[in-house]
């Protein structure tokens, strides 16, 4: 309420909204962002250096995973956090990220960046994989172990390829 963008552009200041914080968006917005932000701060060659090296990273995962990666994609399940019904990754960057990295997220197919979904649906979407969100020091939605202890002990999830052959990924955020 008290620096809106009215009130920022009203006072000489211009706000900047990442272009990777659309719920559509893709490490081509995340290059997008160091551009701008390299451009305001004047610390292009910065910028630069770090987008080409993120790019040379995702070369070398597609690399190492080879092409028939991407023509069978393992499916994937982003757990972030909920105790009755899971919020997930849907769109936006981490989808991108698990396109690039030769997967198939599960609810990639749903509008926005993160949603709440259920439970059933994960199982009836069943994954080969189930990616964690662990947060560091502060994190209020739980231990990376209680997450995984959780989704094991769901009934619904009983069922699911990634449950029963332990494939279960931590991802620190």
């Amino acid at each position: 309420d008290n620096f809106s963008v009215d009130w920022c552009l009203k006072n000489n200041i211009i706000p900047y909204f990442p272009y990777s914080c659309s719920d559509k968006a893709t490490m081509e917005d995340v290059y997008k962002d160091y551009d701008t932000l390299g451009h305001i701060f004047g610390v292009t060659d910065l910028a630069n250096q770090k987008v080409q090296a993120m790019k040379d990273t995702i070369e070398d995962v597609k690399k190492t995973l080879g092409d028939d990666v991407y023509k069978k994609p393992v499916s994937v399940f982003v757990y972030d956090s909920g105790e009755d019904a899971p919020f997930t990754a849907c769109q936006g960057i981490p989808g991108d990220m698990i396109k690039l990295a030769g997967g198939n997220n599960i609810f990639g197919d749903l509008d926005n960046a993160f949603e709440e979904v259920s439970f059933e649906a994960v199982a009836k979407r069943n994954p080969d994989i189930i990616i964690i969100h662990s947060y560091d020091v502060g994190d209020t939605t739980g231990t990376t172990e209680e997450k995984i202890e959780s989704l094991k002990k769901n009934p619904a999830l009983e069922n699911v390829t990634a449950i029963k052959n332990d494939n279960i990924v931590v991802v620190k955020l």
